[in-house]
């Protein structure tokens, strides 16, 4: 059974009652075609999850009423992706999905002096929309409880002064050291990944 998300302003604890809307009230009526007194399971993607009995279902809300409620453990490890935008859209879409299915926290655009797709001011706000939308569909499917955290797109400088990482990796192929030797286990790790020699640049 998928995961639903709902806005934590939306849930309700204390009156055992919460509201879905949006892109998740059409993809459980419109889609699936769920009906009143049906039950499916719904987090606030920062942990907490709940049974929901489907209570009323109205043109552009359902509301539910919650049967029981737990909060799953935050993940130990916590890894965040850098990657520089690439060039085809679709690749770049592509490691949204799989990134989110294998558990990744956060992932961040990045920007190089070789990156090709630099998108304008307003067109990167409408990417980073469908982004969003594009990870909470993998994490929909992949049952996470937390939701990973998509950043607007950052220079590499800016990537480089973010603070909150114990480690910060740059993958490289010629690499001596082998990242199998590394242990992330409890920490907060970043990697940054970009295009060839984008390091020297």
């Amino acid at each position: 059974m998928e995961l639903f998300y709902a806005l934590r302003p939306n849930i309700d604890l204390k009156g055992k009652r919460l509201i879905l809307d949006g892109d998740e009230f059409h993809h459980l009526v419109r889609v699936l075609r769920k009906k009143t007194g049906d039950r499916i399971h719904v987090t606030d993607g920062c942990g907490l999850h709940l049974d929901v009995l489907v209570a009323a279902i109205g043109k552009h809300a359902l509301e539910g009423d919650i049967l029981s409620e737990r909060t799953e453990p935050s993940p130990r490890t916590k890894v965040t992706v850098a990657l520089s935008l690439l060039k085809s859209p679709q690749r770049f879409e592509f490691f949204l999905e799989k990134a989110t299915e294998l558990g990744i926290s956060g992932i961040i655009p990045m920007i190089t002096a070789r990156t090709v797709a630099q998108p304008a001011e307003e067109r990167a706000a409408k990417k980073l929309v469908r982004w969003r939308n594009i990870v909470l569909s993998a994490a929909r499917q992949s049952r996470r409880c937390y939701l990973p955290h998509i950043s607007e797109p950052l220079s590499f400088v800016a990537v480089t002064a973010l603070e909150g990482f114990e480690s910060r990796f740059i993958p490289y192929e010629l690499s001596s050291q082998p990242l199998s030797d590394r242990t992330f286990s409890g920490g907060n790790v970043l990697f940054l990944i970009g295009g060839r020699g984008w390091i020297y640049h």
